[in-house]
């Protein structure tokens, strides 16, 4: 469900965008940005930058030269930047929460 909705967003924005969504489901399994060299960027925000490290670590070790870039997004509703700093989940965002603790008490909307 998730993936489904990233596609829709992306497509209704960016129609000319292609986008592959895919979920990282068994950590023995390399992600598809590792092993597919057609796969030019990857999202990643700063608490996934390590994770992204090594997806272009995998590729070098796979033999693929080309070119992945690492397209790094703020951490939302966070009260910094901070890796480890509490921020708006997608869970709480289907909830109905407006707030985050640090950015106040958490109601419902």
């Amino acid at each position: 469900r998730r993936q489904a909705a990233a596609a829709a967003y992306v497509k209704r924005v960016r129609p000319d965008v292609h986008v592959e969504v895919s979920a990282l489901l068994d950590p023995k399994v390399p992600p598809k940005a590792a092993t597919m060299e057609e796969i030019t960027a990857l999202v990643i925000s700063r608490e996934t930058h390590a994770g992204g490290l090594k997806v272009l670590e995998m590729r070098r070790e796979a033999g693929i030269s080309s070119n992945l870039s690492l397209l790094l997004v703020d951490l939302v509703g966070a009260a910094s930047q901070d890796a480890h700093a509490h921020k708006l989940s997608s869970s709480e965002l289907r909830r109905g929460v407006t707030a985050s603790p640090a950015m106040g008490d958490a109601e419902p909307s």
